[in-house]
């Protein structure tokens, strides 16, 4: 499962970076608990990713703090390049794939350095174009710079995200948006029969409860749980993308479990769902470092998942009840990020603080970020799920300021309240991570 283990190791504190911006971007969200969320980390990441290659100072520092942790320039940039690359690779029984590309003004004042552009296309396969965003006697301008930007984003996301940026946001200053899209279809590796799809009543945190189509399915899945929460992963077809569902043990436990939980543990959570499924003598690798949660012994033996064979182990099948949901957000993300630790680079001031001299000359054009806006879908049926985002991080001048069957064992997974979800492959990388917690 875990192929090519030197270059999953070289990136492992990565993953848990990103699980961990993942999580605190989703406390930033109001009422998770209430409203269901959906992001994507790694477009966010990816599109922040850029700016840092013409960050410079403090400025790179606190990006880099927040995407990367303690990693190192090269290394922020080596794996994001690389990740984009597994991404977009083909020959895939589902469709995964990210674009890129940076729109920039047409402006006689206003050149990117050759460096920061040389960079952006080696590693983040990146498109320049130039436009023109704004024109204080044609409103016109600023509307067919939008639309531009918008086809392409519903291009890159199968028309799935659609009107990410709004005219209105560019002004006389605007100098540069660099886009990223991400995009997501794929069907189960254990298909949920839509003849079994019942209503069911579901819980939400405020006690209320309404009946919605339930899906449900037995098999053999990748499962961990603890005190706290139970941790079930859905393969789809190919078996290298899983969606991962916890679900806490309480019905109103969703706004406890996700303020508590970290990126450690909970790549550490998805790892032991795939151990016991392979059925490792050892047992749980744990809950990762200064862990808030305690392991379920009891229910959390060495079983083993319908891939993997073992005839000494349990073999444990898995009774899942799952609700169909659909989910769509849009977020401008600057006071979240501010929150996370990022100021320097949304500083509008002369002279400036925001330092991006190695994207254009300080002198001539002092950039800073102006906003950074978000937009994500899923869909998750009886078929598989589809699941798309976009992020635009708008740039503007700074201006003023053989087997013999074993034993079985049946487990219940109802997923009848609040949960957290997340999309990662099969190396751990989370592409998108949301909560059900309410529907239309």
């Amino acid at each position: 499962m875990f192929a090519n283990k030197a270059k999953t190791d070289e990136h492992e504190i990565m993953r848990q970076v990103q699980a961990d911006f993942g999580l605190r971007l989703l406390r930033e969200t109001s009422n998770f608990e209430k409203e269901s969320k959906i992001l994507s980390p790694i477009s966010i990441s990816i599109a922040l990713a850029m700016c840092h290659v013409g960050a410079r100072n403090n400025t790179a520092d606190e990006i880099g703090k927040v995407i990367g942790g303690e990693a190192s320039r090269e290394e922020i940039l080596k794996y994001f390049s690389e990740l984009m690359g597994e991404i977009n690779k083909s020959d895939k029984p589902f469709t995964l794939c990210t674009a890129n590309r940076m729109y920039f003004a047409d402006r006689k004042d206003f050149k990117l350095l050759e460096n920061f552009k040389n960079l952006l296309n080696q590693h983040y396969r990146r498109a320049f174009q130039m436009i023109e965003f704004w024109n204080e006697e044609n409103e016109g301008i600023a509307k067919k710079a939008a639309a531009e930007i918008n086809t392409f984003v519903e291009w890159a996301t199968s028309e799935k995200i659609k009107n990410l940026i709004d005219y209105q946001l560019f002004d006389k200053w605007t100098r540069m948006v660099l886009v990223n899209a991400i995009y997501f279809k794929g069907k189960w590796q254990y298909k949920f029969e839509e003849k079994n799809t019942k209503p069911k009543k579901f819980y939400f945190s405020d006690g209320k409860e309404q009946k919605v189509p339930t899906m449900t399915l037995t098999k053999s899945l990748p499962y961990f749980e603890t005190e706290d929460a139970q941790i079930l992963g859905l393969p789809y077809l190919g078996r290298e993308i899983f969606m991962f569902i916890v679900l806490p043990t309480e019905r109103k436990g969703l706004k406890s479990l996700i303020e508590k939980l970290d990126g450690n543990t909970l790549i550490q959570w998805i790892k032991n769902a795939h151990d016991f499924g392979a059925g490792k003598r050892d047992g749980p690798r744990g809950n990762g470092e200064n862990s808030r949660f305690v392991i379920n012994t009891r229910q959390s033996k060495c079983h083993r998942w319908e891939e993997h064979f073992g005839r000494s182990y349990v073999s444990t099948k898995i009774k899942v009840k799952l609700p169909r949901f659909k989910s769509e957000m849009k977020l401008q993300v600057v006071e979240a990020l501010k929150t996370l630790g990022i100021h320097d680079a949304f500083v509008n001031q002369l002279p400036p603080i925001a330092d991006f001299s190695g994207m254009a000359d300080p002198e001539k054009t002092p950039l800073y970020i102006s906003q950074v806006i978000h937009k994500a879908f899923i869909e998750t049926n009886e078929e598989g799920t589809e699941a798309a985002a976009a992020t635009a991080v708008m740039m503007a001048q700074c201006c003023s300021g053989g087997f013999v069957e074993p034993p079985q064992v049946i487990l219940s997974f109802r997923a009848y309240h609040p949960f957290l979800y997340v999309l990662a492959n099969n190396k751990n990388d989370i592409l998108f991570i949301g909560t059900v917690s309410k529907f239309n």
